[in-house]
């Protein structure tokens, strides 16, 4: 997981959407990037501003990015 990030399960998304601020961007993070396409799109859906984060968790830990 990175640092900081809030982890929302995809399946427990709109059981959950009170705990993000319509108001700020999310970025939707996965293992590579199919499942958080798919969360984008439905928070987008639902009034929120998101994308994903290219090449998902794959990419963050291949650049030697900080995880917990």
């Amino acid at each position: 997981m990175i640092p900081g990030a809030l982890h929302i399960p995809m399946g427990q998304l709109q059981a959950r959407l009170s705990e993000l601020d319509p108001a700020v961007p999310v970025i939707a993070v996965c293992r590579s990037g199919n499942r958080s396409t798919r969360v984008a799109d439905a928070l987008n859906g639902a009034g929120f501003t998101a994308d994903t984060m290219a090449g998902g968790m794959t990419a963050w830990t291949r650049a030697g990015l900080p995880t917990t």
